[in-house]
């Protein structure tokens, strides 16, 4: 094995045992592009839904295993225990004191920490994208991870934040070095996937999602269609995402529709690739983004999906739960609405008037441009990851 550049310590979720990528991910792919070698740990966040560790070594598109722990435990804490302990193995066994670590969440940044402190390695990345008042519905666990989200913060040598306002946030524990890492798309990888405003279905809204949940409203989202439809025929709402996320919420979502008498009207295709996801994007015309005011994820988190509409030049339509959603109006890419009947008037809107749509879908296209993730990853990485 060649000398490691950098090591990642993640905590995955998992939907259906397929591992659910995020921003660091990107991250790792830049970085093996560019010829670094990067040893990742893997570790579920929730190992009652995936119990298997995975460390990994990479070099460009070479993926070795290297350990595979398979931890059937029912207790959450001491499989979040043993991988903090296969955490500090590897950068021993390893020998890591010249690389770069980076984590992905407190809990894996709290080894990063230690052994950053012991001179284990060299420099201590933390990628933020959580700021959750209330993570967990345990009290005593969600005292644990304010706790270790405030080390993080505080020891780690640059922290980025995924969002506006865990920006704001950090800034009150005085970390080293904070910089804005949003979660956008990398621009060019979506470019043969966009298709011209007059090759849209103009009668279609889309609502991508990582399952049908009550953090994604889709509840008010199928209301919101309901009252549309009295406005204009004809519209369908396409909903992508796995439909076994939560089924007592899924069994609520078909009620309503039966109930609203849209079964022509909506459309569910599960989870789909990435590859459908942006071909069924590319071709609706605006999409939905409404999210539960109640969650604190939502809050302070960075949703691709508002970006992605965006990368693909499809006008949103949101709510002011998530700070992209605050961006995204600013820089006219689509409509941040107060409430339910103001959505309902801003998807009539971009429905009907053709002008006041391709203005915002050209606007979405120069703010996704902007803020393309290739480019920010290459100036964090040559600032200070290099």
């Amino acid at each position: 094995m060649n000398k490691i550049d950098y090591v990642v310590y993640i905590h995955r979720l998992y939907d259906s045992g397929r591992p659910k990528l995020g921003g660091l991910d990107y991250l790792i792919e830049h970085l093996l592009a560019n010829g670094k070698r990067v040893l990742v740990v893997e570790s579920p966040l929730y190992p009652r839904q995936y119990s298997t560790i995975v460390v990994t070594y990479r070099e460009g598109t070479d993926i070795q295993k290297l350990y595979d722990f398979d931890l059937r435990f029912s207790n959450d804490a001491f499989v979040w225990l043993v991988g903090i302990l296969i955490d500090f193995y590897v950068a021993a066994r390893y020998k890591t004191k010249n690389a770069y670590v980076l984590s992905s969440d407190p809990l894996s940044s709290f080894p990063a920490i230690v052994l950053r402190k012991a001179g284990l390695f060299r420099f201590h990345y933390y990628h933020c994208t959580d700021y959750s008042e209330t993570r967990f519905k345990n009290k005593f666990l969600n005292q644990l991870y304010r706790w270790l989200l405030s080390l993080s913060m505080r020891n780690a040598d640059l922290v980025g934040a995924v969002s506006k306002r865990i920006l704001d946030q950090a800034r009150e524990y005085n970390p080293k070095n904070i910089t804005y890492i949003p979660n956008s798309p990398d621009f060019e990888s979506y470019a043969n996937y966009r298709v011209a405003v007059t090759d849209r279905n103009k009668k279609m809204l889309v609502l991508t999602c990582a399952g049908i949940i009550q953090r994604y409203n889709v509840l008010e989202t199928i209301r919101i269609l309901a009252e549309v439809l009295k406005s204009i025929s004809g519209v369908k709402l396409t909903i992508i995402g796995s439909t076994d996320l939560d089924k007592d919420y899924y069994s609520k979502v078909l009620s309503e529709i039966v109930k609203l008498e849209l079964q022509d009207s909506v459309i569910f295709t599960g989870y789909v690739s990435r590859e459908a996801n942006c071909e069924i994007i590319a071709r609706s015309y605006i999409g939905i983004a409404l999210y539960d005011p109640v969650d604190s994820y939502s809050k302070y988190a960075d949703p691709l999906k508002i970006r992605e509409y965006a990368a693909l030049g499809i006008p949103c339509v949101s709510d002011l739960v998530t700070s992209a959603s605050e961006e995204m109006a600013e820089n006219k890419a689509g409509y941040a609405v107060s409430d339910y009947k103001d959505a309902v008037v801003k998807i009539v809107t971009l429905l009907q008037d053709n002008e006041t749509y391709i203005k915002f879908s050209e606007n979405a296209l120069k703010w996704a441009m902007a803020l393309d993730k290739q480019r920010i990853l290459k100036k964090l990485i040559d600032t200070y990851l290099a």
